[in-house]
């Protein structure tokens, strides 16, 4: 019998394919397989993290399913259960959609004083502007741009978690964290003695 929470690490949730139209959105998801009796799945989804209700998809028996419907330049996070008779089991993964990479170069520096270049790469790309919230976690105000990349300086040498907001026109956003390191590292001793020679004027 399947127990409530008895396969939370058991089911993998993957954005599998993305496509999109001009007035309509789906989303390809696709899951590990469930152990134990599983009857079938339910997907769960909503346009906050973890803010799911009691409106499920029913999936039916089957890995992977395609969401239709959806608005384009909206955010939606989705979760997978597992149910039989005795109940659901637990969330799985959450992933979110559009798909969100964010890049920083260098993300990891050897002295501070370092300027990074970070770059959001949004898939599908988005047919409406969206503003970048960015928290860099150094003591900086955030910073609103309109623009997929921007540069900050780090002054001071620690790990940092940077904050980023992606938020689209209907006010639903995608939240990611980038991790950056800049080390202490001090100057090094000269590496050759100095060779001095006695000269007579």
């Amino acid at each position: 019998m399947l127990k409530k929470g008895q396969i939370f690490f058991i089911i993998t949730i993957s954005i599998f394919l993305l496509a999109v139209t001009v007035s309509a959105a789906e989303v390809h998801l696709a899951w590990d397989p469930s152990s134990g009796n599983v009857t079938g799945y339910h997907i769960y989804y909503a346009s906050s993290s973890g803010a799911y209700s009691n409106k499920y998809i029913d999936a039916g028996n089957v890995t992977d399913y395609v969401v239709t419907d959806l608005q384009p330049d909206s955010a939606y996070y989705f979760v997978v259960r597992a149910f039989n008779s005795a109940g659901e089991s637990g969330n799985s993964n959450e992933v979110s959609w559009p798909n969100v990479t964010v890049n920083a170069t260098p993300n990891t520096a050897d002295n501070p004083g370092i300027n990074v270049l970070f770059k959001v790469n949004i898939k599908p790309a988005p047919q409406k502007t969206v503003t970048y919230q960015w928290d860099f976690q150094d003591g900086s105000p955030s910073q609103k741009t309109t623009s997929s990349s921007i540069n900050h300086k780090f002054n001071k040498a620690k790990k940092y978690q940077v904050r980023l907001s992606i938020i689209f026109v209907n006010g639903t956003s995608i939240k990611k964290t980038v991790n950056l390191k800049i080390n202490d590292q001090k100057p090094a001793a000269p590496l050759i003695n100095p060779t001095v020679k006695l000269t007579q004027s």
